[in-house]
């Protein structure tokens, strides 16, 4: 499979990078820390339940947009649109192999 390893929030399966995307990645490795850190995910779910119930009553009745900059394989996005609470996500990823993970992660 093209895509990179999630789990916990975004799904039961497990994916793999493309072959050489490391290199992409510039060194960094500490992304397949934060992936793999089910209690940092477990946080961030909570985070953004709790700040849209906080916009949506501070804003009611307008629509809830959520960006996630730099989403890597899409891991926070996906857990934004999970908590059903958004009305539109937008992802952008600069490293294009992380991009199509990303796009392949929301298929």
């Amino acid at each position: 499979s093209r895509h990179c390893k999630a789990r916990g929030n975004i799904g039961p399966e497990t994916r793999s990078l493309p072959p050489g995307s490391l290199a992409g990645l510039g060194g960094f490795l500490g992304h397949f820390d934060m992936l793999y850190d089910d209690e940092r995910n477990r946080l961030y779910m909570e985070a953004l339940k709790l700040a849209a119930a906080d916009l949506r009553a501070e804003r009611a009745p307008a629509k809830l947009s959520a960006l996630d900059l730099g989403s890597g394989c899409g891991l926070l996005g996906l857990s934004a649109w999970k908590t059903g609470a958004f009305d539109s996500i937008v992802l952008l990823e600069a490293n294009p192999p992380l991009a199509e993970a990303a796009r392949g992660n929301i298929r």
